[in-house]
């Protein structure tokens, strides 16, 4: 029952052809599964740090963060404001109590 297939040279070589070219292809196709694959891996791992970044965002409102922070600043500004005044007042004060000292002495003599 065994038929003995004999083949002639060009189907030996199509054939050859043939089974070279389905092990590329397997072999094309179990690299693009792996490339899939670590794409899902990497589009997952991209989610989760979005999920992450939401989750912040949700418990830290950046309008109301930055609004914070621009108050602090006024404040600093004003701070800064008020120290520099304080010197000149001082720097007045002393000059003028210099002034008023050197006065009295004149009218002491």
């Amino acid at each position: 029952m065994n038929k003995i297939i004999t083949r002639t040279p060009e189907e030996e070589s199509d054939h050859n052809l043939l089974i070279t070219l389905n092990n590329k292809v397997d072999s094309l196709t179990q690299s693009v599964e792996k490339m899939n694959d670590g794409i899902r891996t990497r589009i997952r791992e991209l989610e989760l740090k979005v999920e992450t970044h939401q989750v912040i965002i949700d418990k830290v409102d950046p309008l109301e963060t930055y609004k914070r922070f621009e108050k602090v600043e006024q404040t600093q500004n004003y701070m800064k404001f008020a120290l520099y005044m304080i010197g000149v007042i001082g720097i007045i004060i002393s000059w003028t109590t210099g002034f008023v000292d050197n006065i009295i002495n004149i009218f002491k003599k």
